[in-house]
């Protein structure tokens, strides 16, 4: 019930505590993720094939020789890491019987419908919305009863599809780095290497040069399936520069693109609010690539709050 508080001892105190029903629920948590059943109790090596139905979106990966692809609903070369990040949890969840019919719960607005091919004879897998403790129910069509998975397992299945075939748009690690330019009506920002640190070249931005490195490296974009021109001047220009001083170049364009993309990616939980909201997508190109690539504005904007307003590089 809301607001149930329990009795409780702390070791090396000579008095109880009281302590509130989430405090409990994580400490039951943490007792079936050490007590429970795996789950799907095989190898990771063992999948060959992903398919995550969530109402109308649909996300197909496959694994061949040459690694991970998306069949649906962009085809092209998946990114491998974002598939270990829906792999690992999925093999590593554990889960407990829930006795109780399952009409008692909370029911939550998104139901998981989940395929896995690699195994012989294993389930397919129905996640249904329902909220229990801070748990999921899941239900898998051969086993007569149902259990329960951590929002971890949940939050994993819920990644839009475009996370599974963006690209790095900067692939280097910041050892290799010297200095990064942002540029924008012919002004500039810069972050330059200081003995183990980062800080701004001139006039300090937003917030610290060190979260800035962090962000641009974090970018991610996304292949334009169609053919498009760019006649346009660039909005925003990042240039990253090497210790070798070779050069990265993105330069992103001020024309919203979002009717490319499929209507179920657009809105979505946004990683930086944690609300679900309307993503916007902006065509750039990047200097190795020979392909135009789009950029989500959930990023752009986790970028732009460090710059305060672009109108405040200088």
């Amino acid at each position: 019930a809301e607001g149930k508080a329990y009795k409780g001892w702390v070791k090396g105190y000579n008095r109880g505590a009281l302590v509130n029903d989430g405090f409990v629920d994580a400490l039951e948590g943490l007792f079936h993720e050490f007590k429970g059943e795996k789950l799907m109790p095989f190898s990771k090596d063992l999948i060959t094939r992903i398919v995550i139905e969530r109402g109308d979106d649909l996300i197909d990966l496959k694994r061949t020789g040459r690694g991970w692809f998306m069949e649906y609903p962009f085809k092209m070369k998946a990114d491998e890491n974002a598939v270990k990040g829906l792999i690992n949890p999925l093999t590593a969840e554990r889960v407990t019987s829930v006795e109780d019919w399952i009409d008692s719960y909370r029911r939550l607005p998104e139901k998981v419908w989940l395929l896995i091919e690699g195994i012989k004879g294993l389930p397919d897998i129905d996640m249904d919305g329902y909220l229990y403790g801070s748990s999921m129910i899941v239900h898998p069509f051969k086993y007569q009863k149902v259990f329960y998975v951590t929002d971890a397992l949940w939050k994993a299945l819920n990644r839009p599809a475009s996370e599974f075939v963006r690209r790095e748009v900067f692939p280097l690690k910041e050892k290799d780095i010297k200095k990064i330019s942002l540029l924008r009506d012919d002004k500039e920002a810069a972050v330059i290497r200081k003995g183990h640190g980062w800080g701004y070249k001139d006039t300090p931005l937003g917030d610290s040069a060190e979260k800035l490195v962090k962000r641009v490296l974090s970018l991610r974009a996304l292949k334009l399936a169609k053919p498009f021109k760019l006649d346009k001047r660039p909005l925003l220009t990042i240039k990253v520069e090497r210790i070798d001083n070779s050069l990265i170049e993105l330069s992103l364009f001020d024309l919203d693109v979002s009717y490319m993309v499929k209507e179920g990616q657009l809105v979505r939980i946004n990683p930086y609010t944690n609300r679900r909201e309307r993503e916007y997508f902006y065509p750039a190109t990047i200097s190795t690539y020979p392909y135009i690539y789009i950029i989500g504005s959930f990023q752009l904007e986790h970028l732009m709050d460090l710059l305060k307003e672009p109108s405040d590089i200088r």
